[in-house]
């Protein structure tokens, strides 16, 4: 009877020390899952993160690009009332019907002057030259936001 309980006594030990061997092993697989499943989660998180402050950095941006835009279509158009606006329309006459050549109908517009011949057109306006200018600054004014 002895042996018997001896023998029960450790069959059952050894079922003890296999159950909290797999306990042991389902723990450590657990701590790993949730540790891959944390650093999964930080990783999009981290990464919308990013995605949002380029949204923001990019509006930013963009808002400052057209507000130089708009102040120097608003200062190029003051150019109007400026008592020197005839004689600047006029040499914008002359640059565009040498730009469509001989022949050019010249229209003038309240910024401007359109020049057509056949199927060449020259818009030369106040709004357009100040458009030309913003994008002749263009790579000076990225240049203020490069790193």
């Amino acid at each position: 009877a002895e042996r018997e309980l001896a023998a029960a006594e450790a069959d059952a030990a050894q079922v003890v020390a296999g159950a909290q061997a797999q306990a042991q092993s389902t723990i450590g697989e657990a701590r790993r899952e949730g540790e891959a499943d944390a650093a999964a989660t930080s990783a999009v998180a981290a990464a919308r993160t990013r995605r949002q402050a380029r949204a923001v950095v990019l509006t930013a941006q963009r808002e400052a690009y057209e507000a130089l835009l708009t102040a120097g279509r608003q200062q190029v158009s003051a150019l109007r009332s400026d008592q020197g606006w005839p004689r600047m329309r006029a040499r914008l006459r002359e640059i565009a019907m040498a730009a469509v050549g001989d022949g050019a109908a010249v229209t003038d517009t309240p910024d401007g002057v359109v020049a057509e011949a056949g199927s060449r057109r020259a818009v030369l306006t106040l709004d357009g030259l100040a458009d030309r200018l913003a994008d002749q600054l263009s790579e000076e004014v990225q240049s203020l936001w490069a790193p």
